[in-house]
């Protein structure tokens, strides 16, 4: 990933931001830092969630095994935070 664009998403009105070797996210506390990580975590396993669920015989189980589609993105994160969505599946 060499850049992301994002519009209103969390407390992130608007952000450009280019990747380089070292990319340090600052901020106060609040302002959309881990839900930024937890967008770019989605993305970055997007294909092995994408082949997990067309490999799954039940992909509604496949999603209830991770918790449910609200713990989903901090389920396969390295930290646990606050889930991005929430759904009525």
């Amino acid at each position: 990933m060499e850049r992301i664009k994002l519009t209103s998403l969390g407390q992130i009105h608007e952000a450009d931001i280019s990747f380089g070797d070292l990319t340090v996210f600052v901020g106060e506390q609040a302002s959309g830092k881990s839900i930024l990580l937890q967008l770019m975590k989605l993305i970055l396993d997007a294909g092995d969630i994408t082949q997990t669920l067309l490999d799954a015989e039940d992909p509604d189980e496949a999603v209830s095994d991770w918790g449910g589609l609200t713990l989903f993105s901090t389920k396969s994160a390295d930290v646990v935070t606050e889930a991005v969505w929430e759904s009525d599946l």
